[in-house]
């Protein structure tokens, strides 16, 4: 039998990925002081792969402004071809949580997560992603 998922470290290595790098540098000094993830960019994404638990998941995504975020960003979240929504990342420093809802869930599904600029985004805008939580009924 298989275990639903319900954490993923997004840096893991089961995580695909399209653009983006690893959060703090490996060569950062004190490195383990500082929490982890996936800096990504307008344009980038990830593709998460998910055990189903359930015919509907409700979905925690933590992240952070990166330290040049500028103009507006947004994280859509998609499952497959299906656009699950886009939620804005707010203006707050530290670690935020995203909480997607409860969405239908497809067995076999991919969770694909892209940083969007939808207005005049700055070339430098960074989003950090952590980790995604996931509850099953």
């Amino acid at each position: 039998t298989r275990v639903p998922t319900t954490v993923v470290e997004i840096e893991d290595r089961q995580v695909g990925k399209r653009g983006g790098e690893l959060h703090p540098a490996p060569w950062e000094p004190f490195r383990p002081r500082y929490r982890g993830g996936w800096k990504l960019r307008p344009g980038e994404s990830i593709t998460v792969p998910v055990v189903a638990g359930g015919p509907t998941a409700s979905i925690d995504l933590e992240l952070s402004r990166g330290s040049r975020l500028a103009g507006e960003v947004e994280v859509e979240a998609r499952l497959g071809e299906r656009v699950l929504g886009r939620w804005p990342v707010g203006a707050a420093r530290g670690w935020q949580t995203l909480r997607l809802g409860s969405v239908p869930w497809s067995p076999g599904a991919r969770l694909e997560l892209e940083i969007r600029s939808p207005g005049a985004g700055s070339p430098g805008t960074q989003v950090i992603l952590d980790r995604v939580r996931f509850r099953w009924p």
